[in-house]
């Protein structure tokens, strides 16, 4: 209970916080598509809740939908550079950051003869999928008990829609080549060669992935189930089935939790505040408090003091140089923590007919991000920033710690930003509404609807987005 009330706390004080905005994060884990209150209620609910005598008690929903971001800005400046999602990357000393936001020659070790690169970040998010959900009335075992199964077969596709400007073509074309995995130098006379990108890929592919995402199971009990107002308790179980992060591009399409087993509960009311049993206007409460632990993801970590994870790096030994997503997409002990989802409506029917409006509030705590294991030492496996200015001579045409890297000590855990590969706090508001119609007199009785939410994000750590869906459910 105090954990419930703890994260209830936060999630409020969150309402207020928007002046904050995140910057030169590596790693963004959106909402779970299964987590999705207004979806699974809208004139569903009023299928749920309906006593139909001598039948089964069973209720099979299938619901398809469409969701599209519209805050990329936003979430470009999460991924960008200074809080920016248009940076500026140049030949400089970076002394002044009105012309350079990040060294150029840091990530393409090419002589500083070209013009500066102004990128733009503007990441997109469409999901789509087909959603069952199923509700089983168990009276006939505990009176007021019940199980709930839902189960989304779930489409993403996430994309950095990325821009490079630059008066000089080959720059910008080296750029363009080096995001997608697709630039690569043999060593020449005393320029050094480079590694083509292998992780954290920008533009590389359309980013769709689709499969099933987490599949939730709940236990509920209604204590008080009354003609007029029902309140009940559950328990519940996230089994999961979808994806994890693998850095294989810098937004990763991922559906479901990342892999990750949940367990919580939550509260389900709801009250006939006017009318009859044919024609009223009822309000609605759910809550619901779920809790995903660790499991393993591989995440990218930018290095203390620089401001972009794309920099070159060194290996004693090797004839080319490292870009850093390359060795620096790790392993990690990922644990999301608690999430809420709650949603407060009303609901007015009439006959068939069901119109519900109402507003849904999702929080998501701080994830807790940790390297598993050290990274490499030694001779030929420890890697070290590799100097800006870097060049081979007669007798040196591998890297040497001790005249081509930044500093002589090799990176360590204690060298990574923890915090940029982790996805901060998530506080988002919807206004949703949903319209159904109910063939009530029907042996097996038939319902169609439909229904749509806009979701506001209080900080960019979350997707801003509009839903729209249609559903039809079975009463047997």
């Amino acid at each position: 209970m105090n954990k419930i009330v703890k994260v209830l706390t936060v999630a409020a004080l969150a309402m207020s916080a928007n002046v904050f905005a995140h910057t030169e994060h590596t790693y963004l884990q959106v909402r779970p598509q299964g987590i999705n209150l207004p979806l699974e209620y809208t004139t569903f609910n009023e299928r749920m809740t309906a006593k139909l005598e001598d039948r089964f008690g069973g209720n099979f929903m299938v619901t398809g939908w469409y969701a599209q971001s519209s805050n990329d800005n936003k979430i470009g400046e999460y991924f960008g550079i200074h809080g920016k999602s248009e940076f500026i990357l140049n030949y400089d000393d970076l002394t002044d950051e009105t012309k350079c936001d990040f060294d150029l020659k840091r990530i393409i070790n090419l002589a500083e003869t070209g013009d500066k690169a102004t990128v733009k970040f503007h990441p997109k998010e469409e999901t789509w999928g087909v959603r069952f959900d199923y509700y089983q009335n168990l009276d006939k075992l505990v009176k007021g008990l019940y199980l709930k199964v839902n189960l989304p077969i779930v489409g993403v596709k996430r994309h950095m829609d990325m821009d490079i400007d630059s008066t000089d073509a080959l720059v910008k074309s080296n750029l363009y080549s080096y995001f997608k995995g697709e630039y690569t130098e043999d060593a020449s006379g005393t320029v050094p060669g480079q590694f083509a990108l292998d992780h954290a890929y920008i533009n590389h592919h359309d980013g769709s992935e689709t499969g099933v995402a987490d599949i939730e199971v709940t236990l509920g009990y209604k204590f008080l189930n009354k003609e007029k107002y029902h309140l009940g308790l559950n328990l519940a179980i996230i089994i999961p089935t979808g994806n994890d992060g693998e850095g294989h591009d810098l937004f990763e399409s991922i559906y479901g939790a990342g892999k990750h087993f949940g367990f919580g509960g939550g509260l389900d009311a709801q009250a006939r505040i006017w009318g009859d049993c044919d024609h009223n206007i009822k309000l609605n409460l759910v809550a619901n408090y779920r809790y995903l632990f660790e499991s393993s993801e591989h995440r990218l970590y930018r290095i203390k003091d620089y401001h972009f994870a794309y920099l070159n790096l060194g290996r004693v030994t090797d004839s080319k140089l490292t870009p850093a997503p390359n060795a620096l997409t790790l392993n990690s002990d990922v644990t999301p923590g608690s999430m809420f989802d709650g949603i407060l409506a009303f609901a007015y029917n009439n006959g068939g007919f069901c119109f519900d409006l109402g507003y849904n509030m999702y929080f998501r705590e701080d994830e807790d991000v940790h390297v598993k294991g050290d990274l490499p030492t030694g001779d030929g496996h420890a890697w070290y920033i590799a100097k800006r200015d870097i060049s081979f001579g007669t007798g040196h045409t591998t890297f040497v710690a001790s005249t081509d890297a930044q500093s002589t000590t090799a990176l360590t855990k204690d060298s990574l930003d923890s915090e940029s590969a982790s996805t901060p706090s998530q506080f988002t508001n919807s206004v949703y509404a949903g319209l159904g119609y109910a063939f009530k007199e029907w042996d097996y009785p038939l319902m169609l609807g439909i229904g749509g939410k806009y979701e506001f994000a209080a900080k960019n750590s979350a997707i801003e987005q509009w839903q729209l869906w249609g559903k039809a459910s079975l009463s047997f």
